[in-house]
């Protein structure tokens, strides 16, 4: 069975462009609107910040085997009276869309989806192109990306797996749901077996802070929360509350044992938490499960 797996407008794995002219943007609850109150979408205004963009890159796995057409990404945003035009470039081939143009305004709608793509490297770029200063806003709520992966094991932050660091006292708050760390030394590692990949959960609010991933001793660039403000709680323009969501995937890992540590980076006094809830193994559909 494809796995569809969801990627939040507050994601780090999102890169938008300009950082500086996207904002977070609390929908007002309306009986007569399809969505509840304080659902939060990440926006951009043409009128005030021109051509602003958001790009997300995965790595396709196993689309080419599906035995019947699947979307192997989509895009949901806003449908509102103000969505303009927007451009979508997908591996460097650019689709215009008109935007708004009239019927139910709604949340979750799908702005993009394609099916069947190759195995491989995929990008996928959204451009607010609108000029039309009635219509002059793009806004995301998240993508999904689907492929023939399988769920081999869930990792659970409570598992004895898991290391946490620094060892001290209160250096981790530890609840049902995740480990929670304001230190600039905290860290979890772990081992793990994987025919196909990972995916780490956490916490974001705006406090939460930039991290790092090293995979078999390869560290990447720190990973930075998109939360508008950080520090700040202030409920009208941004997400004011924690919220799961995936903040690592890769879905490009050879065959065999890894090891993975997280490590908490804060780069500001008021953003500083590191939230860890759990990590997904996955393996290719027609792999046989690691015992």
């Amino acid at each position: 069975m494809p796995v569809n797996i969801t990627v939040s407008h507050v994601s780090p794995l999102l890169d938008y462009i300009p950082r500086s002219a996207w904002y977070e943007f609390t929908l007002e609850n309306d009986s007569e609107l399809p969505w509840s109150a304080n659902a939060t979408c990440h926006a951009t205004n043409a009128t005030v910040s021109g051509s602003a963009s958001v790009t997300f890159s995965w790595q396709g796995t196993g689309i080419a085997r599906c035995t019947r057409s699947l979307p192997s990404h989509r895009v949901y945003g806003s449908y509102q009276s103000w969505l303009g035009p927007y451009q979508v470039i997908l591996d460097g081939v650019t689709t215009d869309f008109d935007g708004f143009t009239g019927g139910q305004e709604q949340l979750d709608y799908p702005l993009f989806s394609t099916s069947d793509l190759p195995l491989g490297q995929h990008e996928v770029r959204i451009v607010n192109t609108g000029s039309d200063s009635t219509r002059p806003v793009l806004g995301i709520d998240y993508f999904v990306f689907e492929s023939q992966l399988e769920v081999s094991r869930t990792i659970e932050h409570n598992d004895t797996d898991c290391v946490w660091e620094p060892k001290t006292p209160n250096a981790w708050q530890v609840t049902e749901a995740s480990h929670t760390t304001y230190l600039d030394s905290g860290k979890m590692g772990f081992n793990f077996t994987v025919r196909a990949g990972i995916a780490i959960y956490g916490e974001l609010d705006p406090t939460s802070s930039p991290f790092s991933i090293t995979i078999d001793g390869h560290t990447d660039a720190p990973y930075s929360p998109n939360i508008i403000g950080g520090g700040t709680t202030e409920p009208t323009n941004q997400l004011n509350q924690s919220t799961l969501v995936l903040i690592y995937c890769n879905t490009n890992l050879i065959q065999g044992d890894h090891t993975l540590l997280l490590e908490n980076n804060p780069d500001s006094d008021s953003a500083t938490k590191l939230s860890i809830s759990h990590g997904t193994i996955y393996s290719e559909e027609d792999a046989s499960l690691a015992p």
